[in-house]
Formats: structure tokens, C-alpha cells, sequence
């Protein structure tokens, strides 16, 4: 369904900052993976290689926040050949750089971390949490939308930077690399809350408005009419008239259980990955020369440190994201429960309703508040302060 000029307008203002950072960004990176002889001192806390994992993963998301590609694993592949080439490439004879697999390898994984982190963060569950989901990405998008968040962000890394180049010099003329990494961690302590008090601000902003997501213009109570779904009167988008009331949080016993499951996946893979480091032991002390055990000891004692540091930041990445997707799975299924009575935890999909929306339970009946889902063929009831009349 192609989009109105007003939806195509909003578009183009929420994406243009992405666009546009992610370009500086992929020169900066290109330029920095280019640039000749340059080398880390041996006195910064970090390696290369989780440089280019973090550097190809940072591109990863940027290149999805443009919007310019819709596929996830699409914008995996094309960052993924990308970095391969990128590597490839710093062989020219006058750049005096070197090609080695375990930059390639940290690549690949940057972009497999992000790509495991937009999987998990993805909108997940039916039409109740979808709608709820719906408004936090609204407020996000208005957010970074804003060139002021930008100028803000962009001035921090001015004042931070600047001080701690002059610093760096005096100490010596070849710590040019700890300047960068002290940068690094003093931007990430400053802007993470400063972004988290936007986010409050703006949620503030938009908390007694009514705006369409499709559009973000502001829709009057007199063109709302009070059934599942309406359409927008300045760009047609259908919305509903539940996307803008407060969702009821989980009660802290039903939030407890919540964290049980992801919890217990997580004990599970920590106990197979110390069950799996102490079999290797054991067969290592049953026959020390056993081929296969001193092949993979061989093997492990061979690679560098800072491949493994990377594998170990990656699994450890990919195993919090796995979680938190599993928590919100089960997040969602709270929120969706309004496809049932509350009362009697009857199904209530197929329980006919009135023009406005309203039915009554067939086992108890209790009347409830449905929204009509233009997109499938089952509908589901209000997750508001309660389905229930």
C-alpha cells in the first residue's frame, strides 16, 4: 500500500538524520581502516579487533535505521561483504596495512551481534502488544528525529574530545589511540542518560496528544469514532482509539514469572558451557596424548588473544539478546491475554460484538472492548485498563 504525501513526509524527516550520520559514518570508519600505518599503542585498554567488531556492528545498525532496506538479514549480508572487502582492501602496497582473517573475523561477528540484537528488539506477539509496541517506536522515532538531539550529541563529542586530545599529546605524541578510546567511554557515559532523559521528554510531549504514527499529525476527538479502528483524516492510515490509553504494567507476582522462563535459559546455556569446559578437561587428564584433545589444545593455545577476547564478547552478546527476546516473548503474552476474558479466561476471537466493539462473554458473560484487526482474520479485545465493562 503505497503511502500518503503526509505519511511520505514524515518518513523522510524521522530517517534524514540516519541517513545522514550513517554516510559521515561509513567515511569516518573507511577512512580509519585506510589510514596509513596506523597502529594502536600497546598502552590502550583494547585491541583492534574489538575496534572492528564494534566499528562493523555500529554499521550494521546504522544502515538499518535508514531505512533504505527493510530485510534485516538483508542489511547483515551487504554490511557482512562489505567489511570483506573493507579488509581486503587495506593490502594496497601504499597504505602500508595488512590483511588478516582475525579483523575479518571480528567483522563478521559485529554484524552478527547486531543482527542477533535487531531480532531479538523486533515487534513481536498479536494485535494487543503490537499497538503498545507501536507507541514506544513512535516516541523513538520523534526523538532522534529531532536535529537539536543531534547538535547536542554531536557538541559532547567537541567538549570531550578536544580536552583529551591535548592531554594525550602532552603525555606523549603516540596515544593518539587511548585519546580515542577515553572518548569512546566518556561520550557513552554522557549521552546514554542524556538520550534516556530526552526519551522522558518527549514521552511527556506527546502523552496528552492523540497523533497518528503513520503521519504524526495530532487527530480531533470529533473525527474519532469509538469502534475498533478509524482512519486518520489527514492521511488515511487506520489507528485505534486504545493506541493512546496507558497499558496496565504486570502485577509484580505476574512480572516475576515473566523472568523466570528467560532465567532458566540462561542457567541452562551457563551449565552446558561449564559442562562442556570440564569434559574437555577430563578427557584431557584421561589420556594426555590423546590426538583429538591435544589437536584442540594445540589449536586453542595458538590463537590470539584478542580472537578470543572477541569470540567471548560475542557469545556473551548474542546470549543477553536471546534472553531479553525471550523475556519479551513473555512480556507479550500478558499483554495479548486481552484475546481472552480476564474473568474466565474464556476465548473470545470468535464471540460476536456490537458495531461500537462491545460483546459479552459467552461463559460468564462479562462485557468487553474488541478492536477489529483489518490485517487478519481474528480480532482481539482491548488491552486497556481492563477488557472488561
Amino acid at each position: 500500500m503505497a503511502m500518503s504525501p503526509e505519511a511520505q513526509a514524515r518518513f523522510r524527516r524521522i530517517t534524514l538524520p540516519w541517513r545522514i550520520v550513517f554516510i559521515m559514518y561509513l567515511i569516518a570508519l573507511t577512512t580509519s581502516t585506510h589510514w596509513p600505518k596506523f597502529e594502536l599503542p600497546e598502552n590502550v585498554p583494547v585491541t583492534d579487533t574489538t575496534l572492528h567488531l564494534l566499528g562493523f556492528g555500529g554499521l550494521t545498525f546504522l544502515l538499518w535505521q535508514t531505512r533504505w532496506i527493510k530485510s534485516r538479514w538483508l542489511v547483515a549480508l551487504i554490511v557482512a561483504g562489505w567489511s570483506l572487502i573493507d579488509e581486503y582492501s587495506q593490502g594496497i602496497p601504499i597504505l602500508h596495512r595488512w590483511v588478516t582473517w582475525q579483523d575479518a573475523l571480528a567483522n563478521v561477528l559485529g554484524v552478527l551481534i547486531v543482527l542477533t540484537w535487531l531480532w531479538a528488539l523486533r515487534p513481536i506477539g498479536l494485535t494487543p502488544n503490537r499497538v503498545r509496541l507501536a507507541y514506544h517506536r513512535f516516541i523513538w522515532e520523534e526523538m532522534f528525529s529531532r536535529w537539536s538531539l543531534w547538535m547536542v550529541t554531536g557538541s559532547l563529542v567537541c567538549v570531550i574530545g578536544f580536552p583529551l586530545l591535548l592531554m594525550a599529546k602532552q603525555d606523549s605524541g603516540e596515544v593518539f589511540g587511548k585519546w580515542l578510546y577515553d572518548c569512546i567511554v566518556w561520550w557513552c557515559v554522557l549521552v546514554i542518560p542524556l538520550w534516556f532523559i530526552l526519551g522522558l521528554r518527549e514521552t511527556r510531549i506527546w502523552k496528552n496528544r492523540k497523533p497518528c504514527f503513520s503521519c504524526g499529525q495530532e487527530i480531533s476527538d470529533e473525527s474519532i469514532i469509538q469502534t475498533g479502528n478509524n482512519e486518520c483524516s489527514h492521511c488515511g492510515a487506520v489507528f485505534r482509539i486504545t493506541q493512546w490509553k496507558k497499558f496496565i504494567p504486570p502485577r509484580r507476582n505476574i512480572l516475576i514469572k515473566t523472568y523466570v522462563k528467560p532465567v532458566l535459559w540462561a542457567m541452562f546455556a551457563l551449565y552446558v558451557g561449564v559442562m562442556s569446559i570440564l569434559l574437555y578437561m577430563v578427557l584431557m587428564g584421561i589420556k594426555e596424548d590423546a590426538l583429538l584433545s591435544n589437536r584442540v589444545s594445540s589449536w586453542i593455545n595458538t590463537l590470539p588473544e584478542s580472537i578470543t577476547d572477541v569470540v567471548d564478547l560475542s557469545v556473551y552478546l548474542v546470549m543477553i539478546a536471546i534472553v531479553i527476546r525471550i523475556y519479551r516473548g513473555e512480556l507479550a503474552k500478558y499483554y495479548d491475554r486481552s484475546l481472552r476474558c480476564r474473568n474466565c479466561d474464556y476465548d473470545l476471537r470468535g464471540t460476536p460484538v456490537s458495531p461500537a466493539g462491545v460483546g459479552t462473554c459467552g461463559e460468564c458473560g462479562t462485557l468487553f472492548l474488541r478492536e477489529v484487526d483489518d490485517n487478519k482474520e481474528s480480532t482481539s479485545a482491548s488491552p486497556t485498563e481492563s477488557n472488561n465493562a
